[in-house]
């Protein structure tokens, strides 16, 4: 399973409006696309560029624990991370509207807790053809996934670095059943 939707209520138009004000947003790329073995091995071949490429991953996301405007966005992430156990490392996006963003994994996340802040969302296609919309589900981020933007398409991002898609959904689905 790539994709878990789950029932999760939230003010959808005030998180939005917190994505909204941030307002600097860099756009979604993943250099080379490669997987994450073939990316770590080009890392461990190009020793000098570690830096570099950390900077520019870091640089790409807009982490809300660094932004002041985002109340709400911070009370989400506290709320999973006390329900889970685990860390979670909060961020918006921002895919504007004609962008594909191809087939791929995503470095240094096991799987992510995702709520689509816009109305109508763009389906998550994934490698096996599987085809899925969504407004708040758990992805396994380690499976190849893509998104063409039909529309401006905002997103806040629940990444979790150390715990796995499985041990994640086993939780949410023991703690929210009631």
């Amino acid at each position: 399973m790539s994709l878990w939707k789950f029932n999760y209520e939230f003010d959808r138009k005030r998180l939005l409006q917190e994505a909204i004000s941030i307002g600097w947003y860099k756009p979604f790329t993943d250099v080379g696309n490669q997987s994450n073995e073939e990316f770590v091995e080009w890392l461990d071949k190009n020793p000098h560029l570690k830096k570099k490429v950390s900077k520019f991953y870091e640089n790409l996301r807009v982490h809300v624990k660094d932004v002041d405007k985002c109340r709400y966005a911070l009370e989400i992430a506290k709320y999973f991370t006390n329900l889970i156990g685990a860390e979670s490392y909060p961020r918006f996006y921002h895919q504007k509207k004609g962008y594909r963003l191809s087939l791929h994994t995503d470095r240094g996340t096991k799987c992510s807790i995702n709520l689509v802040l816009t109305e109508d969302p763009d389906p998550m296609y994934f490698e096996n053809g599987e085809q899925v919309y969504y407004t708040v589900g758990l992805l396994n981020t380690s499976e190849k996934h893509a998104v063409h933007a039909t529309e401006d398409r905002y997103l806040f991002k629940l990444s979790f670095a150390e715990t796995t898609f499985e041990e994640i959904k086993d939780v949410l689905s023991s703690k929210l059943s009631g």
